[in-house]
C-alpha cells in the first residue's frame, strides 16, 4: 500500500465479522453437503470463506479466517486429511 493512498473505510470489527460469519456458513454448508459428496472435495465450501473474508477484510482477515478454517475442520471433520 502506498503511503499516500487512504487506509481502508472498512471498520476493523466488520472485517473480522465477516471472518466468523463467512467460516460458519462455510462449516454449516459442508456439513450440509457431507452426506451428498462425502470426503470428495473437503475444502470447497471453506475455500470460498476464506476468500470472502480476504477479500472483503484483507490480508490479516484471510490469514484470520484459513487458521479458523484449519482449526473448524480439525475439530468438527477430524477424519477428513
Amino acid at each position: 500500500m502506498n503511503r499516500t493512498e487512504a487506509p481502508s473505510t472498512v471498520k476493523a470489527w466488520k472485517r473480522y465479522a465477516v471472518v466468523f460469519l463467512s467460516a460458519g456458513l462455510g462449516l454449516g454448508a459442508r456439513a450440509l453437503l457431507m452426506p451428498a459428496v462425502g470426503n470428495a472435495v473437503p475444502f470447497i465450501t471453506m475455500f470460498f470463506a476464506v476468500v470472502l473474508s480476504g477479500w472483503y477484510g484483507e490480508f490479516r482477515a484471510g490469514m484470520l479466517a484459513d487458521a479458523r478454517r484449519r482449526l473448524q475442520r480439525g475439530l468438527v471433520f477430524p477424519s477428513v486429511r
